[in-house]
């Protein structure tokens, strides 16, 4: 082994990042939407007349003065309007990749389920032209609105997806946790149980056999999630909390998704003369929506323990094949003090000495020795501690963490990235390293 090899005073300085792994704590973390869904549709309503399989049905006639022989398509503007209230702890996670040394961070991957249901006010709001119905007969004056109350529906399934990876801001606290900062756009879905307020239609059922017909789909409504939230790394999870938050969102926008609602079974209740019921059918696809209300969120999540691990370089092959490997043993608790290194993959019965520094770089080395060296300056040999694989190429290192090399410590939150530094004869005599594992300390 040269000891001119390990050069690593003069590699740069690299960065710090990590990608932490985050599940929602649903004791801790909920989501509330108190808001106005309003579904905008547009088609037309026609009656159920059939000359040959309903003859007695209702029938439209368009406008005043119609021919009565035809069942025509009245053209129709329909509101459903959605008043949501629907909460619950969420269940989930998210990705966090971050640099701690530059103080930046990417927030990716959010997605969380609601764990209970809520419910909704449903009303139609339909605008129409003019028409008259025969069977019953009545007049159906247009140019307004017609609210048709639907009475409270079940909403099930509510879920946010992110739609966008969202930067974060961190600033560093003096109290020790980061403080993170980040705008996270959402998709938020939810299902609205119709019952059987449309019969038989697709999102319909027979209420009187108790069947509710399935769901209707909202959404995908875009919304964007503040987090204004406290990162722990001395935390052995990483603990990130964001405390209660509330928004007001008042969102509009085209059809989120196509949605069709084909010979849905309407009845409307007749206007001149009043006392009947028209049974027509509804022919509509979504345009547009729109959401007004509030939107408020309470956030604690902790990470992976495998987040505190980072695989940063793999090993070069060596005499005993793909290369040397390196794993965690006990955990990265400074308090637990039972950290330890698995190196396999070694050749048989040669010595070598584990490498640590903070930073990570890419180095080959020069010849005749073999390898990479990933680690940053400045790097610190355990020069004491010289460890031979033995028959099997293996080696289990607890480095003590009251005597580590020029007074080093591990203290929670930083992290250190380690290497084995070996002999070999491949096939003459030379050195390599082991693939780089960073690992981030905590209490």
């Amino acid at each position: 082994m040269r000891p001119s090899y390990l050069f690593c005073l003069a590699c740069a300085p690299a960065a710090y990042g990590q990608s932490l792994e985050y599940a929602f704590d649903p004791a801790g973390s909920d989501l509330t939407l108190d808001a106005a869904v309003t579904l905008e549709l547009g088609g037309d309503l026609r009656g159920v007349f059939d000359p040959d399989a309903n003859p007695t049905g209702t029938r439209t006639i368009a406008g005043l003065l119609g021919d009565p022989g035809d069942n025509a398509r009245v053209p129709i503007s329909l509101d459903l309007e959605l008043d949501v209230d629907l909460g619950g702890a969420l269940a989930g996670g998210f990705v966090l990749d971050l640099d701690a040394g530059l103080l930046t961070a990417e927030l990716r991957d959010l997605d969380a389920t609601l764990g209970s249901d809520g419910g909704a006010g449903l009303a139609l709001v339909l605008e129409y032209d003019t028409f008259r119905t025969i069977a019953p007969q009545s007049l159906f004056l247009g140019g307004f609105a017609l609210p048709i109350p639907l009475g409270n529906v079940d909403v099930t399934g509510a879920r946010i997806v992110q739609s966008a990876p969202a930067t974060a801001a961190l600033l560093p606290s003096p109290a020790g946790p980061l403080q993170l900062a980040a705008l996270v756009p959402v998709d938020l879905t939810f299902d609205v149980s119709l019952g059987g307020l449309f019969g038989d239609g697709p999102f319909g059922g027979d209420a009187a056999a108790g069947e509710d017909g399935g769901g209707m789909p909202v959404g995908p409504i875009p919304l964007m999630l503040p987090i204004a939230a406290s990162v722990d790394l001395a935390d052995c999870g990483a603990s990130l909390v964001a405390p209660p938050n509330a928004m007001t969102i008042d969102e509009s926008g085209p059809s989120p998704i196509p949605l069709d609602l084909p010979d849905v079974p309407l009845d409307l209740p007749t206007l001149l003369p009043p006392g009947g019921t028209a049974n027509l059918l509804l022919d509509a696809s979504l345009s547009g929506f729109s959401v007004a209300g509030t939107f408020s969120t309470s956030l604690s999540a902790e990470a992976s323990a495998a987040s505190r691990y980072l695989d940063v370089c793999a090993g070069d092959p060596n005499s005993a094949g793909a290369g040397a490997t390196m794993a965690p043993l006990g955990s990265p608790s400074v308090s637990a003090d039972d950290f330890g290194l698995q190196i396999a993959g070694l050749p048989s019965d040669q010595f070598g000495i584990l490498v640590m520094s903070r930073m990570t770089d890419t180095m080959p080395c020069l010849d005749p020795a073999q390898g990479t060296l990933c680690l940053g300056a400045p790097c610190i040999r355990f020069t004491e501690e010289v460890r031979s694989s033995g028959p099997a190429g293996e080696i289990a290192f607890f480095p003590d963490a009251d005597a580590l090399p020029f007074g080093t410590t591990f203290s929670p939150g930083e992290r250190w990235n380690f290497q084995w530094w070996y002999r070999d004869r491949n096939p003459g005599p030379t050195s390599n390293l082991s693939g780089a594992l960073g690992v981030r300390f905590c209490r």
